[in-house]
């Protein structure tokens, strides 16, 4: 899934994030973020990985700073 999100199709990118966003895994987090060839700006990238920061942060996963109060 993580290669998906480097494809060229919009469709294939937005699947992609849609079914890494429902992993419950801090590793597709660290992944997304950490890697630079993706787009973490692209929408739906950014979507996923902002609902994955969110729910990580909530557990207590220090991971990155993420300020729920504020979404």
């Amino acid at each position: 899934l993580i290669a998906a999100l480097k494809d060229e199709n919009e469709d294939v990118r937005c699947n992609a994030a849609e079914a890494l966003g429902k992993i419950d895994s801090s590793e597709t987090l660290e992944k997304l973020i950490e890697n630079p060839e993706i787009d973490i700006y692209d929408f739906y990238i950014f979507v996923s990985a902002r609902k994955l920061a969110v729910r990580f942060s909530k557990e207590g996963v220090p991971f990155i700073p993420v300020y729920p109060e504020l979404l």
